[in-house]
Parts: structure tokens; C-alpha cells; sequence
């Protein structure tokens, strides 16, 4: 069981701890991002084209480096209170945003999947934040992410003000 509160501890090297495991929770992740990519491969099974192979690389590098993000974090810093958890869990609604935004997701619902997306940098920034405030060690590597992350995250979001790549149709 997760305490209450608990500081993000650094992960250093393999001599001075046990190997790690995923928790449940990091497993229940990795499903929902399982979902993304099962739209994305709907997508691309949809429109067998070079548009369509377009498309689906398009949208797949945004959730799979969402994903590794997470995952890089986690296995950088272990943590597992219940503040730990909440981000994850905001993370994993973004990811779901992101898998229902897919379809669409360089047409009408490009919007969506910006703002998805670009929450789930943000819960990211905040995941980074804290483990700067609690390592001072890790401090120069947590800004760096903090600040890149931020930065891609303001892109993001400028980006869901822009036209959709794919237009809808005319419907005649």
C-alpha cells in the first residue's frame, strides 16, 4: 500500500537496489496506451495508403512519446503515494483522450488530441517539479525536463488553434 505522502527517491544504480518492478497501476497504464495504438492500427487498417501510413505516423510518435515519457520518468524516479498515483491517473484519462481523438485526430478532432496531449506533457512537468524539489541531486536533469517538456507543451497547445491537416469532405 502507497503511503500517504512520499517524496520521489532516485533510482541510481543496479548495485545498490533490487530490481524493479511495474506496479499494477504502471501495467493499467501501459493498457490504455495499448488502446491508442489498437485505434491508431484501426486507422491505418481503414486507409491502406501512403496518406493513411501519414497518418498513422503522424499521431503514433505524440503517443508513444507520451508513453515513454511516463515510462522514463517511473523508472528514473520510484515513487508510490497517493500524490504519484492521482498524476498518473490524470495521465492515464489524457492518454484515453488522446486513443479517442485518434480517429479523427489529423481532421476534426485534432483539436482534442492537441489539448490531450499536451495535458498529459503537463502532468509530466509536475511529475518532474516535484522530484526536482525532493533530489536536489537530480535538480539539473528534472529542469531540463521540466523546461522541455513545458515547451513542447505550449506548442502543443498553439497547435490545436491551427487548421486540421486532413479537412472533412464535403458531404455531397
Amino acid at each position: 500500500m502507497a503511503n500517504f505522502l512520499q517524496p520521489p527517491r532516485l533510482r541510481i544504480g543496479e548495485d545498490t537496489e533490487e530490481e524493479r518492478r511495474a506496479t499494477w497501476l504502471e501495467l493499467f497504464y501501459d493498457l490504455v496506451f495499448v488502446v491508442a495504438v489498437s485505434q491508431l492500427a484501426h486507422n491505418l487498417n481503414e486507409d491502406i495508403s501512403l496518406s493513411g501510413l501519414f497518418g498513422f505516423v503522424v499521431l503514433f510518435i505524440p503517443v508513444w512519446w507520451s508513453w515513454i515519457g511516463t515510462t522514463f520518468y517511473a523508472n528514473r524516479f520510484d515513487s508510490d503515494d497517493v500524490g504519484h498515483r492521482l498524476l498518473i491517473g490524470i495521465q492515464m484519462l489524457t492518454a484515453a483522450a488522446m486513443a479517442i481523438n485518434i480517429h479523427h485526430g489529423l481532421g476534426e478532432s485534432s483539436p482534442g488530441f492537441a489539448i490531450s496531449y499536451t495535458l498529459g506533457r503537463v502532468v509530466l512537468v509536475i511529475e518532474y517539479v516535484r522530484a526536482g524539489r525532493h533530489i536536489p541531486s537530480a535538480r539539473p536533469l528534472t529542469t531540463r525536463y521540466a523546461i522541455g517538456f513545458a515547451i513542447a507543451s505550449l506548442c502543443w497547445a498553439s497547435s490545436s488553434r491551427l487548421p486540421p491537416l486532413r479537412p472533412q469532405s464535403p458531404v455531397g
